[in-house]
């Protein structure tokens, strides 16, 4: 961190770090757990500019007042007082991470998650994987100190998982426990990166031929009910001239042919192996799958975010595109529910096969709060940090993607058993709701098979697109923020047999729930962000026919060694394309720079999907190309050719050229006037009028309209319009804020109709 740098400045008072406000209106929220004397990093809205805040305690002026986070500005000794809705705020722009080692280090730059990669994340991954463990087994026996005896078993344990052929040795172990205690939550993974990498002796004592043979010479033993004498014999018989490991004789067997492997080291091996792959071998499969069967008790949580369960569905309804004729298909939608309270707290949209990214989009949409120019008015005030994920056995939630990224965020992962759909019944029931009472119910529905599309007659209008992308958003933020979270739902109240509403519960219970770390919002762009290179130019960098455009891409276009054809590395957010971020390779701690998208192509980008601009650019391409075919636009073409060749023909004669020069003059400044300018409003006083200093007033945000949600409208009939939507037979009733409404909510959906 170096104040002489023109991109990353420290600030000289808090008030240029541009806080956000808070609320006029207490609103309950999940508080954060920040250890004491913790130092974090606090950047202005543009991120360019920093200031260093020390944490200082919590303060509570009154009993019935919200709890104040207390920082101490190092410089200036000026006392800043955060709300937890602040340091929500904070959290979800990225500009609030704690400083961890040096303060130059790399570890506290912008985009510091993002440099986490290849052998140095792999490495990092592995001793998170020893630190959990000494963790779960001190929690798991109630005691909170360890013999090297439990230690060395306990690495055994791990490295015999892992496949890992160089374990930590006896001096690391320490290290990783204090890490695993002391260490920010802010980002795990960055906490056990070695920044040393070629720091002591790395070789491996045996290798992993060596290993293998040992591990499948102690399988064979033990399903034979032989001890780790028998594996020694084993291994000199297979070492015998012709056999499987012959190889690797001079590594088993010393100069007098003797097994030369120590004994403790086949014993280690022997003890490591899993106790029902033991049991599989030693007895048989009945008796292992009947010992080490377990049942899954369905426990209710306490209190919100402690166990959120995932589940998707392919609902029977086609999509189309807003304005231009393509047709997205069958949405695949994935829901976050809340256990305790049955409140959805996000969810993700895909088209066609779910994928690790829709994952990733529904997690964020579930953990920030929900931006209200994306919901058109629409009140959520529902969102937070689970502590434990119940996932499907889909494999893009229980794969080892799923499972990198439980470990990187610091939530735990609970897989519900296949064939086991009563574990999350909840999650089943909903997705029947949608389908039977709501989708099946829409003009469009492609219904739940082609036998029962065929039930019906072609009036219906079955499996004809009508719903757009923002009207079927816009359905769902209805649904469930003005429906479902105020319909009394069984399984949420005193009892699993009384019924109990979900808005009500969940702001009786919020300030119960557990607390949670600042998490960095880069680790969504390292875990599935799309990734590409960039050339610079003079009105920005385009991506995919966008162009990013910002003042610190001035500062690597002047620098030395660029030249206009260099590629510059760069990641976006599949779900949100309105700003990129781009690597500075002149720096020497890597650094990424946040390019905004530019403001002529801000009204399309912002809030834009990955998926849904591609689509639209696939649909112009073929028109383009279509249109370049065109046999009209072939002879044009030929007939101005033929009118330039006349033209230079006279062009001495006319002085063609100064009239062509006049005619650009007047096209350009007929473009400047053509812009459009926001203009400002002059409030009028009591008082007198400076002209010389109006107030700015920034321009309202320009958001694409495919990604905000509209709420259905009826539309004309079948033969004026072959699109119909779903429509209320009477007005709807007027809607309060969820946070303060509990009986005049709609118990049901008896108002709906085709």
């Amino acid at each position: 961190m170096r104040n002489n740098d023109i991109i990353w400045q420290k600030v000289r008072n808090h008030h240029e770090l541009e806080l956000p406000p808070d609320r006029d209106e207490v609103i309950p929220v999940q508080g954060f757990h920040i250890p004491a004397k913790t130092t974090f990093i606090v950047t202005n809205p543009r991120r360019n500019r920093y200031a260093l805040l020390a944490f200082d305690g919590a303060f509570r002026p009154t009993k019935d007042s919200p709890v104040l986070s207390k920082f101490i500005h190092i410089g200036t000794n000026d006392v800043i007082m955060l709300s937890d809705y602040q340091l929500h705020e904070l959290q979800k722009a990225g500009r609030i991470r704690p400083v961890i080692g040096p303060g130059d280090g790399p570890k506290n730059m912008p985009g510091s998650s993002l440099t986490v990669t290849g052998p140095k994340r792999e490495k990092a991954l592995r001793m998170l994987e020893y630190a959990d463990a000494f963790e779960d087994y001190m929690r798991e026996h109630d005691n909170w100190t360890l013999t090297d005896e439990q230690k060395a078993r306990i690495v055994a344990e791990v490295a015999e998982r892992l496949g890992d052929d160089s374990p930590p040795r006896r001096s690391k172990w320490y290290e990783l426990m204090k890490k695993a205690r002391t260490g920010q939550q802010f980002d795990r993974l960055l906490n056990f990166v070695d920044n040393d990498a070629a720091k002591g002796n790395r070789n491996p004592r045996y290798g992993s031929a060596l290993a293998e043979a040992i591990r499948v010479a102690a399988h064979e033993v033990v399903a034979l009910q032989g001890d780790w004498h028998a594996i020694r014999s084993t291994l000199v018989q297979w070492a015998s001239p012709g056999e499987e490991f012959h190889s690797l004789r001079e590594l088993i067997l010393d100069e007098n042919g003797v097994c030369k492997i120590p004994d403790k080291k086949i014993q280690r091996v022997l003890g490591a192996m899993n106790r029902y792959v033991y049991d599989f071998l030693w007895h048989g499969v009945d008796y292992a799958e009947r010992v080490h069967k377990r049942t899954l008790s369905q426990i209710r949580p306490d209190a919100p975010l402690a166990i959120v369960d995932i589940d998707h569905t392919t609902l029977d309804l086609v999509v189309i595109d807003d304005e231009y004729p393509i047709v997205y298909g069958r949405p695949d939608l994935l829901v976050f529910r809340d256990r305790c309270t049955a409140i959805r707290l996000g969810w993700g949209l895909a088209f066609g096969a779910p994928s690790y990214q829709t994952f990733l989009e529904g997690l964020k949409h579930a953990m920030f709060e929900k931006d209200p120019s994306l919901m058109n008015g629409v009140a959520y005030p529902w969102w937070g940090t689970p502590t434990c994920l119940g996932v499907d056995n889909a494999k893009h939630l229980v794969g080892l993607n799923i499972r990198a990224a439980a470990k990187e965020f610091g939530f735990q992962t609970r897989a519900y058993r296949p064939a086991h759909p009563w574990e999350k019944g909840a999650l089943e029931v909903l997705f029947g709701i949608l389908g039977r009472k709501l989708v099946h119910r829409m003009p469009g529905t492609t219904k739940g098979s082609a036998e029962e599309r065929d039930e019906y007659d072609e009036e219906k209008e079955l499996a004809v697109p009508v719903l757009t992308m923002s009207e079927f958003q816009g359905f769902l933020n209805y649904l469930f923020a003005y429906i479902e979270h105020f319909r009394p739902t069984q399984g949420i109240g005193e009892l699993a047999t009384l019924k109990g509403v979900p808005a009500e519960r969940w702001e009786q219970l919020i300030e119960n729930s557990p607390q949670a770390p600042l998490i960095d919002r880069d680790i969504f762009t390292r875990l599935g962000g799309d990734v590409g290179t960039v050339t610079i130019q003079t009105r920005g960098c385009r991506w995919d026919y966008l162009t990013y455009q910002c003042a610190e891409l001035v500062v690597l276009a002047t620098h030395p060694k660029h030249k206009s054809d260099r590629k510059y590395e760069a990641r976006r957010d599949p779900g949100n394309l309105g700003s990129i971020e781009v690597k500075d390779p002149y720096s020497k701690a890597e650094r990424w720079i946040n390019v905004p998208i530019c403001d002529a192509d801000a009204g399309y980008a912002e809030g834009l999907k990955l998926h849904v601009h591609r689509a639209i650019v696939k649909y112009k391409r073929e028109q383009e190309k279509k249109a370049d075919r065109d046999v009209g636009l072939q002879d044009a073409r030929r007939e101005m050719e033929a009118s330039l060749v006349e033209l230079h023909a006279r062009r001495k004669k006319h002085k063609t050229a100064q009239m062509l020069a006049r005619f650009y003059e007047g096209n350009v400044r007929k473009e400047q006037r053509s812009r459009v300018v926001e203009m400002g409003r002059v409030e009028y006083t009591e008082g007198r009028l400076d002209l010389a200093s109006l107030p700015a007033r920034e321009p309202p945000p320009r958001m694409n309209k495919r990604a905000i949600g509209v709420m259905l409208t009826a539309r004309l009939p079948v033969e004026q319009q072959p699109k119909a939507v779903v429509s209320r037979t009477s007005a709807p009733k007027q809607i309060h804020h969820p946070a303060h409404r509990h009986h005049d909510a709609p118990s049901n959906d008896d108002g709906w109709d085709v």
